[in-house]
């Protein structure tokens, strides 16, 4: 039980500093070449590199951005996190082309992460 505890505190550090800190040796450590971030209301992310440039993009759009991990059920091969989103609105998202708003957001949502 200590090492998936360990594990799992391990990977939301790793997800941690790839969100919040823009730390993207991480996304380089855990992320495979065959990742697949899928998002409905934007492109897949595939990769460690799609991943930096997605982070990257938001980081843009939200310079104070901040990701809460809020709760998390793990059970050896998968993790279910359920965390907040939130920023300001200052910087344009180079991906979807829209100019700032100005706007705080806060949302949540919950991301299915399987490990190999």
């Amino acid at each position: 039980m200590k090492d998936q505890l360990t594990f799992v505190g391990d990977m939301l550090e790793h997800f941690n500093r790839i969100w919040n800190n823009g730390d993207y040796s991480s996304a380089r450590e855990i992320i495979a070449p065959d990742y697949v971030r899928i998002d409905p209301a934007n492109n897949d992310v595939v990769g460690p590199d799609g991943l930096i440039q997605f982070v990257q993009d938001l980081r843009t759009q939200y310079p104070d951005l901040l990701i809460t991990f809020r709760e998390h059920v793990f059970d050896g091969n998968t993790m279910v996190v359920h965390w907040r989103l939130q920023g300001t609105d200052l910087g344009m998202n180079t991906s979807t082309k829209i100019d700032p708003t100005g706007k705080e957001v806060d949302f949540r949502g919950v991301d299915v992460i399987h490990f190999k």
